[in-house]
């Protein structure tokens, strides 16, 4: 009876001095985050979330969010969040709390531009005449997360790419309506062009990951085809016919390519691409750079 008498109002007021600090901490999870490149995952050592659970991130010291997600998964100790809606990067040491109710407000960092920068070089094989190999350099900036105020999907962007193309091909012959050979011809290759199109950066495994893209635009081209004689008055017949003359033409293609490194790095990337530039066709194998921003 003593003992419970002595100890039962201390024990009171243990409860009451530590009531305010488990309910002030009660929502955080963890204050280390480790993301993926394109941030549409992130990892919470925790154990006091299940799936389904809706979670917020906040930068150290702010009370805005900067993103939201879902538990998706559990790893023993580890929770996969799919995030949802994100206005800014997300840092290692960056604070994750479970929401607390549909129905209470919270504030949002303002919206940050987010997005995936990067260039490439590559070697094309196309049938301007017979194969004419040309050298592909490009650049171009994919947009994530909203373009232009417009909400996009977690992995996908839409990407906006200019490149140049130039190249030559020494084996046009030029030959009269009878099919004898008259001189010699050079096809000079020299194009710029700017599309847009829709893009895919993700299924990442590891420091590896995957990027799809397709595109359409026009291109400007400025080809020319020398020789000893005008072959505005002849035939060029060898193999194929000629499909690169000078003007605008509808320029459409695909590519896909792994990248490889670590986040907020410039990472290597190796693509392959299949083109249309107007009437003639392509492939490109290229090597480049991109960054997730």
């Amino acid at each position: 009876m003593r003992f419970s008498m002595i100890f039962r109002p201390l024990l009171i007021l243990v409860g009451v001095l530590l009531t305010p600090v488990a309910y002030a901490q009660g929502g955080t999870l963890s204050k280390k985050v480790v993301c993926n490149a394109a941030q549409e995952k992130c990892l919470v050592r925790t154990t006091r979330a299940t799936i389904g659970d809706q979670v917020l991130f906040f930068k150290p010291g702010s009370n805005k969010a900067i993103a939201s997600g879902e538990v998706s998964s559990i790893k023993k100790d580890i929770r996969i969040v799919e995030i949802d809606r994100r206005t800014a990067n997300i840092p290692r040491d960056a604070i994750a709390k479970l929401r607390r109710g549909d129905d209470e407000k919270y504030t949002w960092v303002e919206s940050a531009r987010s997005g995936v920068v990067g260039f490439s070089l590559g070697l094309g094989f196309y049938d301007y005449f017979s194969q004419t190999q040309v050298i592909e350099a490009s650049g171009f900036y994919e947009f994530r997360s909203s373009m232009f105020g417009i909400p996009l999907g977690r992995s996908l962007g839409m990407v906006l790419r200019a490149s140049g193309q130039f190249g030559s091909n020494n084996e046009v012959d030029y030959r009269d309506d009878t099919g004898f050979r008259v001189s010699d011809g050079k096809l000079s290759i020299t194009s710029f062009g700017l599309s847009f199109g829709p893009s895919f950066t993700g299924l990442e495994f590891g420091s590896m990951g995957i990027r799809l893209e397709g595109n359409a635009g026009f291109q400007y081209s400025l080809s020319k085809l020398d020789g000893e004689t005008d072959y505005e008055d002849l035939f060029v017949v060898q193999n194929d016919d000629l499909r690169a003359t000078p003007g605008i033409k509808f320029a459409a293609g695909i590519q896909g390519s792994l990248y490889y490194g670590r986040q907020k790095t410039w990472r290597p990337q190796l693509g392959f691409g299949y083109s249309v530039v107007g009437p003639a066709k392509g492939t490109t194998v290229f090597l480049g750079l991109l960054r997730v921003k």
